[in-house]
């Protein structure tokens, strides 16, 4: 690059920072960083201590037994009562309140003070925790936990805003160094707190830089793997060493469900007998079923492992209960395995008759479906023996519309009524029958316009 090239950017760059303040204010920042011209370093807790008793402060003279009636503006149409209109207006209190929280962030941002915006939040937190809310008519479901859950959702969009700064490594370690200091001094046995500011992490650890920075001080503040399991594994992987990052995975997997699916795909690609060995740790410890189950059931080999292959398809048929996954699952289960697992399953209608249809016990599924007529669910199981006993289904679709038509009224009434008699047609054999049976409810008298009106709706006349 010459000189005039160098001339050139030096004066385009002069201008940009003339031309956009917010921009300029994290050159500065990140100048005095480098130079070492500015830190918050051994000021942190006194600064956290004072911002949270300030926050406090503000949260307890929010008045939530007085609101202001003429401004109310209900969140829906029709009655709202006076308690959930009072919640409302309660929730739109606190969303004010740290809408201007979220000013002062911005504020502090713009001005290139990126450690003590940081710290800021980690000062809002106390205040939430500690607030004695007043509140005497409970307008706000559990004051403290409802206040975190508004920090949290503030920190979400802080973690947006930060994705278009440039965060200077020293300022980054003034906060992380305040923010570990703080944990030591106040929160060492509460296994939340740092998991709680862990997104944020995640989303400034960003390049080997930033993460050499989290590494250095996580290490010197001994801060325990399962704190930060999502962060510690992170830093591993940008710096690229998949050992460290393998081992120390392996010993947070059970601490968060993110981590072991990513082993665990790890293991698929590179190592079989680790990645059910792993798959069976976490399951034995009844850990992340639910999120590995459908990992685990595309990489398993049945064949190879057909133990826990028969455990991840069983667990998968119990949650989705879909033929797909019963139909596998019945042909690794022994006869009495089956029958248990069908009667389990006993009151759940629907895949209760799925599976009977399936084992084609149809009889004993007609049986039940009679001692079921009125489950919610008729539609949907009915249809399993209009085939094997047309008669009977049928006979069981004329008693319930009879009934039906007898005993009530209204546009409801009328849309189930259509719904019976449309599964009565699918029934071949009684489909005249069926036709029959809706002239005669068509004409029905006395006169009911509004029953004329769903059959038309639904295509039956």
């Amino acid at each position: 690059m010459n000189d005039q090239t160098k001339k050139l950017k030096l004066e385009f760059f002069n201008k940009l920072l003339e031309a956009n303040p917010q921009i300029k204010a994290q050159y500065d920042e990140y100048a005095a960083s480098v130079f070492s011209l500015e830190s918050m370093s051994g000021k942190t807790e006194a600064y956290i201590n004072e911002v949270a008793r300030e926050i406090q402060d503000e949260l307890e003279e929010i008045d939530f037994t007085d609101f202001d009636w003429e401004f109310y503006t209900p969140r829906h149409s029709g009655y709202i009562p006076e308690y959930e209109a009072m919640g409302h207006m309660a929730e739109d209190k606190v969303e004010e309140f740290f809408s201007g929280l979220e000013d002062t962030f911005e504020t502090d941002l713009v001005q290139g003070k990126t450690a003590r915006a940081l710290l800021f939040l980690v000062a809002v937190y106390d205040a939430c925790i500690e607030a004695e809310i007043n509140d005497e008519y409970c307008t706000l479901p559990d004051d403290n936990e409802y206040l975190l859950n508004q920090l949290q959702e503030l920190q979400e969009k802080i973690i947006q805003s930060l994705s278009k700064q440039v965060i200077p490594g020293n300022s980054y370690r003034d906060f992380l160094e305040g923010l570990c200091t703080h944990y030591r001094q106040h929160y060492e046995t509460d296994d939340q707190y740092l998991r709680f500011f862990e997104p944020l992490l995640l989303s400034l650890t960003a390049n080997k830089e930033m993460a050499a920075i989290t590494g250095e001080v996580i290490q010197a503040f001994r801060i325990p793997n399962q704190q930060l399991p999502r962060l510690l594994t992170k830093i591993h992987s940008l710096t690229g060493n998949i050992e460290t990052w393998v081992h120390t995975s392996e010993q947070v997997l059970e601490h968060d469900s993110e981590v072991a699916l990513k082993l665990l795909e790890h293991y698929h690609k590179t190592d079989y007998n680790r990645l059910v060995s792993t798959g069976e740790k976490l399951w034995n410890n009844n850990r992340f079923k639910k999120e590995t189950a459908q990992l685990l059931y595309k990489t398993i080999d049945p064949e190879a492992s057909p133990d826990f292959y028969k455990r991840v398809i069983s667990f998968l048929t119990g949650q989705n209960r879909t033929v797909k996954y019963y139909k596998e699952l019945r042909e690794f289960l022994t006869e009495k395995e089956k029958e248990d697992f069908i009667n389990k399953h006993y009151n759940d209608n629907k895949f209760y008759s799925m599976m009977l249809h399936v084992e084609n016990r149809h009889e004993e599924l007609l049986h039940y479906i009679r001692k079921n007529k009125d489950s919610w669910n008729f539609n949907n199981i009915v249809q399993y023996i209009l085939e094997p006993f047309p008669g009977e289904s049928f006979s069981l679709l004329k008693e319930k519309i009879l009934k039906k038509i007898e005993n009530e009224r209204g546009r409801y009434v009328y849309q189930e009524v259509a719904s019976w008699l449309n599964i009565a047609l699918k029934i071949k054999s009684k489909n005249a029958n069926a036709r029959e049976l809706i002239l005669k409810l068509y004409h029905h008298k006395p006169n009911l316009p509004a029953l004329k009106d769903e059959f038309r709706q639904a295509g039956l006349v």
